[in-house]
């Protein structure tokens, strides 16, 4: 059964796609499930970025997976078409909800002060464009804009989510979707790339929102442990792992998993 709650590979007890909007919302969830369901084969890619599925044994782990393999069931869609459809989907929406009944994210204030806060503070401006201690109207008006910015975001994220998005580490190809983005880089590598993907089907992605900033995004840890010895043959740190391996420091890759080529080490993000 497909659940809101599956999890495929965790971080910081939360699913990527829980992480990944957290960290940058909808659209990056979206690309995370575009992601698991690339590594799981149900779905390809062609180089013209048209989306396809592939008759297999298997089915998807989250409803937006379902929504994205169900879509590209019925007839191929260009890549664009198959992300912006996630991103504005039903199921996008509900697991923002759930985000919310998990006390990760915190619904948005209703008042209106932020809006308020920010229209006095464009009018401070104005006003003092015609006197002649402007600066001091400038420095006003720039204040109460930031203020009632700020104000209007205040407690998108909860404790807990801040705590996610500060331990989420890239620790397969998968994740480092749901840390980087799929056009996010690490250690001067495209993420699309751990996917065989072309930086012009890349391009076809909608702008993405810029993601929050987080401890992990700056670490070595953010790729395979960071004591990983080995994954069939191969050094984590210079591999990327498959998302159904996850290394862990110290060790070599959990049992039956095994590294592909790619970077999923520490790096930068977008």
């Amino acid at each position: 059964m497909v659940t809101s709650s599956t999890r495929v590979s965790s971080t910081a007890s939360a699913t990527p796609e829980e992480t990944a909007f957290l960290i940058s919302g909808a659209a990056r969830a979206g690309e995370v499930a575009i992601a698991r369901l690339l590594d799981a084969d149900l779905i390809r890619i062609s180089r013209q970025g048209l989306v396809s599925a592939v008759n297999r044994p298997g089915g998807p782990a989250t409803p937006l997976e379902a929504q994205i393999l169900g879509s590209v069931r019925i007839s191929p869609q260009n890549l664009d078409a198959v992300a912006k459809a996630a991103a504005y989907s039903r199921e996008a929406e509900a697991l923002r909800q759930h985000l919310f009944a998990s006390g990760l994210l915190r619904k948005p204030r209703r008042g209106r002060l932020g809006g308020w806060l920010a229209m006095f503070g464009v009018v401070a401006v104005v006003i003092g464009l015609n006197e002649p201690n402007f600066p001091v109207y400038l420095a006003a008006g720039i204040a109460l804009f930031a203020g009632g910015v700020l104000f209007g975001k205040r407690g998108a994220l909860t404790r807990r989510g801040k705590r996610v998005v500060k331990k989420a580490v890239a620790r397969d190809r998968v994740t480092a979707v749901a840390v980087h983005g799929l056009r996010g880089k690490i250690r001067d590598r495209y993420v699309y790339s751990l996917f065989d993907l072309t930086a012009s089907v890349a391009g076809m992605l909608p702008t993405r929102r810029k993601k929050r900033k987080h401890s992990g995004s700056s670490s070595s840890s953010s790729g395979c442990g960071s004591g990983c010895s080995s994954c069939g043959g191969s050094s984590c740190g210079g591999s990327s792992c498959s998302s159904s391996s996850s290394c862990s420091s110290g060790s070599s890759c959990s049992s039956g998993s095994s590294c592909g080529g790619g970077g999923c080490g520490g790096g930068g993000g977008d």
